[in-house]
């Protein structure tokens, strides 16, 4: 639950696709929409929206003159992968520009099995003859694509059979209709009756049975966002219905189904369909944040556990996030990391409920208890109780931190990953025994350190010189035709270097990153104590981030960095980055397994320096409620944490890898001790006390 991550797609999809316009929902275009709407999006007003987003840092992105031909070209990138089901209708987001009075919704609706239509309302208050103009487009769009208007309109609606197309169901339609100010335009003639019925009806109602605002999923939540906006009237709201939409798009697909494990039915049968709904609110420049996002994962106890302590059945009993303190970082957190989130997680139940849903991923039963009592007591294997020994040393609150190191490459970005131990001589045990024979050990000042390498990329290549010139090939090796055929296979973690310290068991990406948060642990100073923290800090106490689930915060400029850079120099679809494998997904073309071409051209991106002031800090808290999860998020310009605070900002937060920080990764044995990375500032006193408490300001 990445903060910024979410932050960023968020943001950059409005930053085109609300110039171009995805639109958004409307105050009372819930009332006339169906309850079998899966996915919905509106905006109040696209003016105001607009207005406010340009003078967010955001804004004044996009409209830099260093970043015009990138911005057009991403913007056409985007509107290539997202302007499908609009074509489909005759329309495009240009075409809709200058048309809305009011708002502007855009949704999804499955209104019965097989079936998923696509319905855009539009408020043309004071533009009616602008609406009369786009329909007559519509028809002309539609022409050229060989639709066939029918003479027996339906309801005064004026219809259209599309011709056939591959890869697209047959027998479809597209239909306008105007009356009263609202252009409704929709691809399901069915879908459109039921609105159009709903208009003439429903004039007064806000609360219309077989509505949307009647679903108590997407009431819920709305009315909880309202809640903690305080009557700020949002600029934006979405809406989605995960196992519908789900469901709606594997149904509607003609592409061909993959063979292997049906996820969305596995969650669904292990109880996680008690999410019923997400979604919420968006507004820019608002509460003196360039962002703020409020959501809501609307998900009440099931039937018959109301007044119990487990909420939910089967393995969605994991998701337990107990409310506790306001996880401000502990001592070991660097200073000058990218993004840090922390969060409490009831790991013992966890684990106790994720066998079934194992089982079913691996569709077989009992796996997952045949590996622990393998792990266990295989006369060949480590023989450790993994719920006994490990899981029930563990504590409940965990932290995941990034950064990078430069030069930047595919595989800049290091992840680390602490969790609490409450026994930590035990878990230093277990780890040592699970990992012996399957990993190096390594020792740290101090620390033993277990490196498991990928061996695909460990071993070198054995090459053997050929008498007549060249080398001679593996007889197991594939020629380079063929390897670059092969599926390249990505995972979080390919590497990874484990260890026990400071009351934690912390398991890094990366052997260097873990070094260096070992060695500077227990120097004067940590996350807690940088402006910038403090600052954002500060806003999610304004906006009630005390006693939280889940704490986040990132540097934009230091996470988006190697995304950045990755697409400056080409390198993106190989890119390993967290945002970069979400980038990867919206802009490939589907394959699975094949390394997609870069369609964007990077070289039109100037340098990140003079792009790097207009990402400021993000925070993002979480809390537990009975009926879900509450999360809000915002982002801050960097203007506003002063002159002086953004000055030490830069000085604070050059990465913690460094330049050249790859020497670091030399193995750190008592033969051959690493040097610290120069960034890094040695602590004054490297002592073995615990260091997992918090930092307090």
């Amino acid at each position: 639950m990445n903060c910024s991550l979410r932050t960023a797609v968020l943001t950059l999809s409005l930053c085109y696709a609300v110039t171009s316009a995805i639109a958004q929902a409307a105050p009372r275009s819930e009332t006339l929409l169906p309850d079998t709407t899966t996915a919905y999006v509106s905006v109040a007003d696209l003016g105001v929206l607009r207005a406010s987003f340009n003078q967010t840092q955001w804004g004044q992105l996009v409209h830099d003159p260093a970043m015009q031909s990138f911005v057009d070209d991403f913007r056409h990138q985007l509107q290539q992968k997202g302007m499908r089901q609009l074509e489909d209708l005759g329309l495009s987001w240009p075409e809709l520009e200058g048309v809305p009075g009011g708002e502007i919704s855009v949704a999804l609706v499955h209104p019965e099995k097989g079936r998923m239509a696509a319905v855009v309302l539009v408020d043309v208050t004071g533009h009616r003859d602008r609406a009369v103009a786009l329909i007559e487009k519509i028809g002309v769009n539609l022409n050229k694509r060989g639709a066939q208007r029918l003479r027996d309109a339906s309801q005064g609606a004026i219809v259209y059979d599309l011709p056939a197309e591959d890869g697209k169901r047959a027998n479809r339609q597209a239909a306008c209709f105007l009356k009263d100010d609202l252009l409704i335009v929709t691809d399901d003639l069915g879908v459109l009756r039921k609105i159009v019925a709903a208009q003439a009806g429903a004039a007064e109602a806000t609360d219309r049975a077989g509505s949307l605002a009647h679903l108590k999923s997407f009431s819920e939540i709305m009315a909880r966002c309202d809640k903690s906006a305080g009557g700020v009237s949002p600029q934006v709201r979405w809406f989605v219905e995960p196992f519908g939409y789900a469901d709606m798009i594997r149904e509607t697909t003609l592409k061909k189904k993959r063979v292997g494990i049906d996820l969305v039915q596995a969650l669904r049968s292990q109880g996680f369909a008690a999410i019923q709904g997400l979604g919420g609110y968006i507004n820019f420049g608002a509460d003196q944040c360039d962002l703020v996002h409020r959501t809501m994962v609307y998900a009440p106890p099931v039937i018959g556990h109301e007044e119990t302590k487990e909420k939910y059945e089967l393995a969605a009993r994991m998701l337990k996030f107990p409310v506790a303190g306001d996880l401000e970082p502990q001592n070991w957190v660097p200073k000058q990391v990218a993004t840090y989130n922390s969060f409490n997680w009831d790991i013992k139940s966890a684990f106790a409920s994720i066998g079934p849903l194992v089982d079913e991923v691996m569709a077989e039963k009992g796996v997952f208890h045949d590996v622990l009592d393998s792990l266990k007591n295989d006369p060949q294997g480590p023989k450790v109780d993994i719920e006994k020994d490990l899981v029930g040393n563990l504590g409940s609150r965990v932290t995941v931190i990034t950064d990078y190191e430069l030069p930047i490459g595919p595989k800049s970005e290091h992840l680390l990953v602490g969790i609490e131990t409450t026994n930590e001589t035990m878990v230093a045990e277990t780890i040592a025994k699970t990992m012996k024979g399957d990993a190096r050990r390594r020792e740290f000042e101090g620390h033993v350190i277990w490196e498991i390498v990928d061996e695909e990329s460990a071993v070198p290549e054995l090459k053997i010189e050929n008498p007549e010139g060249g080398d001679i090939a593996h007889a197991d090796r594939e020629d380079d035709k063929a390897e670059s055929k092969k599926p390249h296979e990505g995972h979080l973690m390919q590497n990874a270097a484990v260890t026990v310290a400071f009351g934690h068991l912390f398991v890094s990406s990366n052997l260097g990153f873990l070094q260096n948060i070992l060695h500077q642990a227990g120097s004067a100073e940590s996350l807690a104590s940088a402006p910038d923290y403090r600052y954002v800090a500060k806003q999610m106490k304004a906006f009630g981030g005390e006693e939280i689930s889940f704490r986040m915060f990132s540097r934009t400029d230091l996470e988006y960095r190697p995304t950045y850079e990755l697409i400056r120099t080409g390198q993106m679809p190989k890119s390993e980055t967290i945002l970069g494998q979400i980038l990867n997904g919206l802009l490939g073309d589907g394959k699975e397994g094949v390394v997609r071409k870069q369609k964007i051209d990077g070289t039109k991106l100037p340098e990140f320096g003079a792009v790097s002031h207009y990402f400021g800090p993000a925070g993002t808290f979480c809390s537990s409620e009975r009926n879900g999860w509450f999360i809000l998020g915002f982002m801050i310009d960097k203007a506003r944490l002063g002159a002086e605070g953004a000055k030490d900002i830069v000085e604070e937060t050059k990465p913690l890898g460094g330049k050249g920080a790859t020497s670091i990764e030399a193995a750190p044995t008592k033969e051959a001790p690493i040097k610290p990375s120069a960034s890094i500032s040695a602590p004054s006193a490297v002592t073995a006390k615990k260091l997992g408490g918090t930092t307090k300001k």
